[in-house]
């Protein structure tokens, strides 16, 4: 099995004497053995890819290693694609997604008892911060305007549904990520990094579970507009891989018993707590902002 490791789908930790795997993925390997049963061992790709088509016709990633028999299946947070398609199989898909935007949550006018705040601006005792807006709402503000950067993993299924869309809007976006290399960061990971660090200057499109991982695990990001190209992940395969059936079989039964919804909940839980509590800051803070002018 070939995989690229990324949160909380796959993550390496190590042992005294070998490394060991955790993640979403591992559970769904468990469960499908126990409607059909098999034996596994995990390794990373070599480029660390998933697998895009180079214009000679080759495949780098996964699908190439696929295609050259180094693996018997892909097990990743791997897409579904036409243009994979004509040279492997999938499973029946595991996991519904789509594309979608994080981007930093932008901070409105919050109070020194909510969060931590730098550069504090005081004003007749009462501490604000200045309200920030994004100059953009949705991927279709992307290319006419030059304040944020935004990018995509690169060599992904993600730059690649840009680089083919017949949408002008998203063609546009796909030429600016193939011509600005610098905001195509090797994993997601990268990518949610440079959006905390970069504080609105820079937002990324990644798939809705990964969106969902990352606002979960800090109240710092958000998701920015809707969802674009609804996708599904599979596990990968050569064409008339002979256990497909028994794969379709298992993943079937695993839908019918609810246990893929309960696996996406486990690892992918949307931070409902944090957006609560920040929703009332925002409207106690407007609140108190439109008393203050009714006031005047």
């Amino acid at each position: 099995v070939v995989t690229v490791p990324t949160a909380p789908f796959l993550t390496a930790y190590e042992r005294v004497h070998n490394e060991t795997y955790e993640g979403y993925l591992i559970d769904l390997l468990n469960e499908l053995r126990k409607y059909f049963v098999f034996e596994y061992e995990i390794h990373t790709s070599k480029d660390n890819r998933y697998g895009t088509i180079s214009d000679n016709g080759t495949w780098s990633g996964m699908v190439g290693e696929l295609l050259n028999n180094e693996t018997d299946l892909v097990v990743a947070d791997f897409t579904v694609t036409e243009e994979r398609m004509k040279v492997i199989d999938f499973s029946y898909p595991f996991m519904s997604t789509g594309i979608g935007i994080l981007a930093k949550r932008a901070p409105y006018f919050l109070s020194p008892g909510d969060v931590e705040i730098d550069d504090r601006i005081a004003e007749g005792g009462e501490v604000y911060r200045p309200m920030v807006f994004y100059p953009v709402a949705s991927a279709n503000d992307l290319p006419n305007q030059d304040i944020v950067e935004y990018g995509a993993v690169r060599g992904g299924s993600t730059q690649a549904f840009f680089k083919n869309s017949q949408n002008a809007v998203y063609k546009k976006i796909g030429e600016h990520l193939q011509k600005n290399n610098e905001n195509l960061p090797a994993s997601a990971g990268e990518g949610f990094q440079r959006v905390i660090n970069e504080s609105g200057k820079y937002v990324f499109f990644m798939e809705e579970a990964s969106i969902d991982y990352y606002m979960g695990s800090t109240c710092a990001v958000t998701q920015m507009g809707n969802l674009i190209n609804h996708r599904s992940y599979a596990i990968g395969m050569r064409k008339n891989f002979e256990h497909k059936e028994s794969i379709d079989r298992a993943i079937l039964k695993l839908q019918e018993m609810n246990a893929l919804t309960r696996l996406r909940n486990k690892w992918f839980a949307r931070p409902t707590v944090c957006d609560k509590a920040l929703d009332k800051v925002y409207m106690r803070n407007a609140l108190n902002l439109l008393l203050t002018e009714v006031k005047q």
